[in-house]
């Protein structure tokens, strides 16, 4: 049998769950900065104003990252399941393209963007 606080608290959950939805996504803005970092380690830092296309190279491990009018997409890698060559141009901040074979991870931060430990 449901009762009206039942009903009360689904709304509250529901009103919840759609504002910290709005709240994420509005709070994304355009980056400025690309960080590509392989295996933890930290690969290299590019602008996304600057159009360029940076080989990101691991022994026999290639994936190639385009950063072209303000977004990056990997345009290719060897791996085998091409998830990360797939994956949609990013943008905004906090935005990442991820190759979990080639262990590449590619993020997108704005100037003053700051971690969880600043």
């Amino acid at each position: 049998m449901i009762k009206k606080a039942d009903i009360i608290l689904l709304i509250a959950i529901v009103i919840i769950g759609i504002a910290s939805t709005v709240l994420v996504y509005s709070n994304n803005s355009s980056g400025s900065k690309v960080i590509v970092t392989v295996d933890g380690e930290t690969y290299g830092t590019y602008s996304l104003s600057e159009d360029q296309r940076i080989e990101i190279r691991q022994g026999a491990d290639t994936n190639v990252l385009i950063i072209k009018d303000g977004k990056a997409y990997m345009e290719s890698a060897n791996c085998k399941n091409q998830i990360c060559v797939n994956h949609s141009p990013i943008s905004k901040t906090k935005q990442v393209i991820t190759c979990l074979p080639h262990k590449v991870l590619v993020t997108i931060t704005g100037e003053d963007d700051y971690d969880v430990v600043s």
